[in-house]
């Protein structure tokens, strides 16, 4: 049975920048993208950005949703959900409406809840 992480279920992935690949510069893309190579640089996703083991990211994320196995050197800012999986690493500060942090994962930096921005200005 795969792992949570590594089952895409409904991530049907259209994109992959295999191993050993360094992609140098901003990168964008519509759809669910996989990335097992290096990115240095920023990345935007209209869908759901999926970093394998031996992926990493020197850059900032703009995604629906990021899923970490990798190391991400950067800041991530995500609509819906930002899972890191035991084996990820994030250096950076994060924006999501929902975070999944497995245990033996790294996370060095701040979090801002999105749910608790809507919380707070709808009490005021």
């Amino acid at each position: 049975m795969a792992r949570r992480s590594e089952d895409t279920g409904s991530h049907r992935i259209n994109s992959i920048l295999g191993p050993g690949t360094v992609f140098e510069g901003n990168f964008t893309t519509k759809d669910t993208t996989r990335v097992e190579g290096c990115v240095n640089g920023d990345i935007t996703s209209e869908g759901t950005l999926i970093l394998g083991e031996k992926g990493k990211v020197c850059g900032n994320i703009i995604a629906k949703n990021v899923i970490v196995g990798g190391a991400v050197e950067g800041n991530i800012t995500v609509d819906g959900k930002i899972e890191i999986t035991a084996a990820g690493s994030i250096k950076g500060d994060i924006s999501t409406s929902s975070l999944i942090i497995d245990e033996n994962a790294v996370f060095q930096g701040n979090c801002i809840m999105k749910t608790d921005i809507v919380k707070t200005a709808a009490e005021s």
